[in-house]
């Protein structure tokens, strides 16, 4: 079958719902008679990839690794994979190809299209979306694949790839189409976007195009409007999608109905920027879909608005809706007015307490570290989320503020206050006028994360660009946590760091326990003793200890994270394991490239592995620790030959064959005990442990 154009989009974003923009030029180009083939290579590829490669989707790898890294690394772990989706793509009987795409993968979408041409220097390569909309973006594709495409689509693609088909067919050039950059001179310089003004002419998708079975979620997703009525200073989202525009509640209704009895599927996901740009019409959609007795669910995002009231909310939970995530951002007056927002933070919370007393999950957004932002106004932001923590279901994204070089406060960088060093082109290393920079804004958005995990309040997404990761095998980091004496030298821990030291390895030590009670009130310190440690063993009072050594367990956090490594082995006890995973958790969370190894004869209880989060511990060393971690260390990848360890892979742990070693073959340490790197006045006696065994 020969077709008029091929819609391809490749990874990586997460395949829980097909991609909406390819639906909707799909479905359009059919409403005009054209035939389009669409192939959804990033679900494809994430079908077929092994568990271990399945990291490339997760969305705090796409949000913490360089375009470029994840250019490179894909294309490295998935070659032949990409060049049999060059061959296939070649194969159909076709000469036009359009490439949906996103900064994360415009540069993959550059590879294949090199590949194509390398095959059929008669493709015409044409690449759309948000990925190619700023001139710095397009930078992103490698140097040496950008002479493959040969046109770029700037802002909404559906009337622009009719116009580019027709052209195409009659022979004429993509010179006077709006919104096309065709001079490969012209690539890299900016250009006006096109926009469809009435969006109500465009036809619904109907994913007819889609193995709808084949994504993650049961749910699909929709518009009900494009752009934004904001103007907020950092954001560059309502410069892409153009001044707002809304469909009319009966064309949305018929949408929702289409999918109800032709898709078999009532769970919605409202991708506009916000849903409420226009109440009225949210309001006439919510009494549409209660009056059609519909049984529906479905989720946004939103703007606060002091004009959105209890009455409204209560319809749109009425409709269906169940989930709205508001991008508040700031908790504090000062910040919000700077960020060109519509409203105070006492507005932001009178609306996050009417919507969850609508039975409506309320989320939030939060940007710590905006120019000019003190540390009192970021407690303000602290103070907010612990005031309304009841009524807050998640907070959705966590994030270091980052500049958008096309965003207002991009184009007027001194207007805020900001400092670019001199030997940085990267705008992630910009100071303020508070001197704030890089490490300091890290350092904000792990307190962030740090308060909210104390509160228990879920957290999906840490955006934190410019943290390090560190590679060196080499070192890591022994943790002994609470609760344990506070008046001897952990005796495993001796134990541990004289083995590594021995066999050449650089480790850390840190000593939570005796750390945490130094920083403790007096008052505090009786937590310690032998008749109060089962309050560490258990959630509520773990909760309560968080909580009442807030700052103390925070200050340890940090310094435990500045240790110059990604490996912490956490020595495990019957009384620290509930504490050791709380820890682990954070860490974590503050970066995900985290290897966490527990240790302890504990370890091969039964039960053990049910109270592990899935994924959290990455080893669990269950015997003879002191000779098997030296080999954790010097092994790459094949960690299963190890004896007395569980490993997680592929979503369970696999646990090895329980072998004693001699300890004299594999040197044995415990001729010479090296206390040299614990202080000894911290703890409160003056002697020293020993071992007769």
């Amino acid at each position: 079958m020969s077709y008029d154009v091929i819609l391809i989009t490749v990874p990586p974003w997460e395949p829980k719902m097909p991609p909406l923009g390819l639906a909707y030029i799909s479905e359009y180009l059919k409403s005009r008679g054209l035939k389009s083939r669409v192939l959804d290579f990033n679900l494809k590829l994430f079908k077929e990839a092994p568990l271990q490669k399945k990291i490339f989707w997760e969305i705090h790898n796409i949000n913490s690794m360089p375009p470029q890294d994840i250019t490179s690394k894909m294309f490295n772990s998935f070659s032949d994979e990409i060049h049999e989706i060059a061959s296939q793509v070649v194969s159909l009987d076709c000469d036009l190809i359009g490439f949906s795409v996103n900064i994360a993968s415009i540069g993959l979408a550059g590879k294949i299209a090199s590949l194509i041409k390398k095959k059929d220097k008669s493709k015409r390569i044409i690449f759309g979306g948000t990925g190619c909309f700023w001139e710095h973006d397009r930078r992103l594709v490698f140097p040496d694949d950008l002479d493959s495409i040969d046109a770029f689509v700037i802002g909404e693609g559906e009337e622009v790839l009719e116009e580019i088909i027709s052209n195409h067919k009659n022979g004429k050039s993509f010179e006077d189409i709006t919104g096309v950059i065709y001079k490969r001179k012209d690539f890299l310089k900016p250009v006006d976007a096109f926009y469809t003004q009435d969006i109500d002419k465009l036809p619904f998708p109907t994913f007819s195009d889609f193995e709808l079975d084949s994504y993650k979620e049961n749910l699909l997703p929709m518009l009900i409007s494009r752009g934004c009525i904001g103007r907020c200073a950092f954001c560059i989202d309502h410069l892409m999608c153009g001044r707002y525009r809304y469909r009319s509640p009966e064309k949305i209704l018929e949408e929702i109905e289409y999918h109800i009895n032709k898709n078999k599927i009532n769970h919605f996901s409202f991708n506009d920027l916000i849903c409420n740009g226009n109440l009225r019409q949210l309001e006439q959609l919510c009494d549409l879909i209660d009056r059609s007795k519909l049984n529906i669910t479905w989720g946004s995002y939103a703007m606060v608005r002091k004009d959105m009231d209890l009455g409204l909310l209560r319809k749109m939970k009425k409709a269906g809706c169940i989930w709205l995530c508001y991008g508040v951002e700031s908790g504090c007056d000062r910040t919000l007015k700077r960020m060109n927002k519509f409203y105070t933070s006492e507005d932001a919370e009178k609306v996050i307490k009417a919507t969850h007393e609508a039975g409506i999950q309320a989320a939030i957004n939060i940007i710590v570290g905006f120019p000019r932002e003190t540390q009192e106004d970021f407690r303000q932001t602290l103070s907010f989320i612990k005031r309304n923590k009841d009524y807050i279901s998640e907070i959705t994204n966590v994030s270091s503020f980052v500049i958008m070089p096309p965003s207002k406060i991009g184009k007027h960088l001194q207007d805020y206050g900001i400092k670019i060093p001199p030997l940085h082109k990267d705008l992630n290393f910009y100071a303020d006028e508070n001197e704030l920079d890089l490490s300091g804004r890290l350092r904000r958005v792990r307190e962030t994360i740090f308060v909210i995990s104390t509160l228990q309040i879920r957290n999906v997404i840490v955006n934190q660009p410019g943290i390090k990761n560190h590679s060196n095998k080499k070192t890591i980091a022994l943790v002994f946590c609470p609760p344990a004496r506070i008046d001897l030298i952990p005796l495993r821990l001796t134990f541990l760091y004289s083995s590594l030291r021995t066999r050449q390895f650089n480790p850390f030590i840190y000593d939570f326990n005796i750390n945490l009670y130094q920083g403790a009130s007096e008052g505090l310190k009786g937590l310690w003793n032998f008749e109060n440690r089962h309050l560490w063993s258990f959630k509520q009072g773990l909760l309560s200890i968080f909580s009442s050594l807030e700052k103390e367990l925070f200050l340890c956090t940090e310094q435990l994270i500045s240790l110059r490594t990604n490996i912490f082995c956490f020595l495990i006890t019957k009384e620290n394991f509930i504490f050791s995973l709380k820890i682990s958790s954070l860490l974590k969370k503050y970066n995900p490239n985290t290897v966490i190894i527990f240790a302890g004869p504990i370890l091969e209880r039964e039960g053990i592995y049910e109270l592990i989060p899935q994924g959290l511990i990455d080893i669990l060393v269950f015997a003879q620790e002191e000779v098997i971690l030296p080999k954790i260390l010097s092994t790459e990848t094949d960690y299963q030959s190890l004896p007395n360890i569980s490993v997680y892979k592929d979503g369970e742990y696999l646990k090895s064959e329980r072998r004693i070693l001699d300890a004299d073959r594999e040197k044995g340490i415990r001729d010479f005990i090296d206390f040299s790197e614990f202080n000894l006045k911290s703890y409160g006696s003056s002697k020293l442990p020993i071992c007769l065994t």
